[in-house]
């Protein structure tokens, strides 16, 4: 076993040393003198008249080991971006401002630019030898842009919410999108789609049958996809089916199984859907969590990078172990904790299971320590020449809320509102000192060589959290700057353009309506407050503001409601219309829930 476990550090030092080289700009096996992205390539470019190439690669995705092996190994590429390019390489995991731009045609992604930043090509995934060879004398011989949407710019939705028309048409292509046979959404990819599934949970507790059948196919279907021997789910599976699995496990990806298999297992009580997020947790916890707490960021696809691993994938653990183990990124970034801290506090709502908070504010509380920036904020990595990124503080964002949600614990609550605020100041672009709506995904700066960028995913994100802090807090400039946000997510011609749009439904569905508002008053080292608060926990709803009112800490963040003195300690269901009388058994809590949902439609 020892032997093992060196040998798995052996392996995985050689695989970061290698990604840190190429990272710097050394010359990697390919011949090619990678440099990083950034405005000092572009003004080279300016220097000597060369347009630019960017290699956007992700250190655990297999085609990014093939096109590096085969395509970047051609002499006559090597020479071609030689003569004509600076070649630029980025790890998709360590630029969340390059990722979210790019997102629809990687990994590999291949972006091909001008020394003023224009985007003459953007192609997806693996190109073979000979056609990049094409390509390269193609854009050397014709430098103007070619992309399939072209940049346009669109007036903003200055409401800050959906048209009618706009939301009917967003649900028809949800449902329009959904895989009635087979499970998951009608693309070649079979995954788990994060906003798809919280969504068709939500209808589905609100009494849809089609919903509900679509939820639980695809949450038996992508079963398949969760590694039996060590736990951990894999990225996706290809050819419309859940068969042909992808093998790398992203933190994204073990994030979006926990939650929503948490939340699955909250609405239904369904042995399995625990069983399947425990498997999940049970990974992170051997594989993917340092010594001190924090997460890791993936795991390779590849033992032998470039060679498919289905032969692997298939052993016990035993004799996967003598081969060898799947290098893991190693790297600890900002995002992907925040993600894993989120869905960590979801299995806990569903569950109760302490180990699981346990290890969501180890994380936390690591990332405090250890990324914090002045005024609230995030960097990325230990490293962050680049940032800040928004990516980063948002998802710490959200993981402070749902910690708060999920403790009490008021500390987590001031976390939030100082992320919110760090949020707001930087990244913001306004016009005439005026704000325009939607959020940047990276800080605005003059010697950026790309153009401001938003993305919707992001801004989506970004509605749902300000939102819920300001039902927290009672605070109006909150509800505004979800506004901000939703004035871009609400805008037609920004939509994404995939298979369906369904997170802006979620957004749209929260920002228009009211959590389930759940408060326990009672002392907290009072055993049955504690019931209180872990019944209302538990209770699936995806939108929820609990509380927990120890009254020696002071007033309510948000004292919209008056809540009568007790002589023991009570929970109370309250709407924008009523409240419920107070609740002194825990079991009753649900039945009181059923009788005031109609008030959240």
């Amino acid at each position: 076993m020892a032997r093992d476990v060196l040998r798995f550090f052996a392996l995985s030092l050689v695989w970061i040393t290698a990604a840190a080289q190429a990272a710097v700009g050394e010359a990697t096996i390919t011949g090619i003198n990678w440099k990083p992205f950034n405005e000092q390539q572009f003004a080279s470019a300016r220097s000597q008249k060369k347009l630019l190439l960017l290699n956007l690669e992700a250190v655990w995705c297999h085609w990014c080991h093939v096109m590096e092996k085969e395509t970047y190994s051609d002499p006559e590429v090597a020479q071609k971006l030689k003569s004509g390019f600076i070649a630029m390489k980025a790890d998709q995991d360590s630029r969340p401002d390059l990722a979210s731009r790019y997102i629809n045609y990687g990994w590999p992604a291949t972006i091909i630019f001008d020394s003023s930043g224009n985007e003459l090509r953007k192609l997806a995934g693996y190109i073979e030898p000979t056609r990049f060879k094409e390509v390269l004398d193609e854009v050397i011989k014709d430098p103007s842009p070619k992309d399939d949407k072209p940049a346009f710019e669109a007036a903003f939705n200055q409401a800050g919410s959906l048209e009618d028309d706009y939301r009917e048409s967003l649900v028809a292509k949800h449902y329009a999108s959904l895989d009635m046979e087979k499970g998951g959404l009608r693309t070649s990819h079979r995954y788990i789609d994060a906003d798809t599934l919280e969504y068709s949970l939500i209808r589905a507790a609100r009494g849809s049958d089609r919903d509900s059948t679509f939820a639980k196919l695809t949450l038996d279907a992508n079963r398949k996809l969760i590694d039996q021997v060590w736990g951990g789910v894999y990225q996706y599976s290809t050819k419309r089916g859940w068969d042909n699995p992808h093998f790398e496990k992203i933190m994204s990806s073990q994030a979006v199984n926990m939650k929503i298999y948490g939340l699955a297992y909250s609405l239904w009580n369904e042995e399995i859907y625990w069983q399947s997020a425990s498997s999940v947790y049970q990974y992170l916890r051997k594989f993917m969590s340092s010594p001190e707490g924090a997460f890791y960021t993936s795991q390779d696809a590849d033992l032998k990078q470039g060679q498919h691993a289905a032969g692997y994938f298939a052993l016990g653990d035993a004799e996967r172990r003598k081969l060898g183990v799947p290098a893991i990124d190693k790297s600890i970034y900002s995002s992907e904790n925040g993600r894993a801290i989120g869905a960590l506090t979801a299995l806990y709502a569903a569950t109760g299971n302490t180990p699981v908070l346990d290890d969501a504010l180890r994380a936390a509380s690591w990332i405090i320590k250890n990324r914090a920036l002045p005024g609230g904020g995030f960097k990325h990595g230990e490293k962050d020449p680049a940032g800040p990124y928004l990516a980063d503080t948002l998802a710490m964002a959200e993981a402070f809320l749902a910690l708060y949600g999920s403790t009490g614990d008021r500390a987590w609550l001031s976390h939030a509102r100082d992320a919110a605020g760090f949020i707001d100041s930087n990244f913001r672009e306004s016009s005439e000192g005026k704000p325009l709506p939607g959020y940047l995904s990276d800080k605005s700066s003059s010697s950026s060589p790309l153009k401001p960028h938003r993305s919707l995913p992001e801004n989506i994100r970004a509605v749902r959290f300000f939102n819920l802090l300001s039902h927290y807090t009672g605070s109006d400039s909150y509800k505004q700057s979800a506004k901000l946000a939703m004035q871009f997510v609400a805008t037609p011609a920004y939509s994404s353009g995939d298979i369906n749009d369904t997170g802006i439904l979620l957004a749209d569905l929260e920002l228009t309506g009211e959590p389930l508002h759940i408060t326990i008053v009672g002392q907290k080292d009072d055993p049955l407050a504690k019931e209180l608060f872990m019944a209302g926990l538990k209770y699936f709803s995806p939108y929820k503001r609990l509380e927990w009112w120890d009254k020696r800490e002071g007033a309510m963040p948000n004292p919209d409601v008056e809540y009568p003195q007790m002589q023991k300690s009570a929970a109370f269901i309250c709407t924008n219309k009523r409240c419920s009388l107070p609740i002194f058994k825990p079991e009753a809590i649900p039945d009181t829930i059923k009788l005031f949902h109609k008030d959240l439609r």
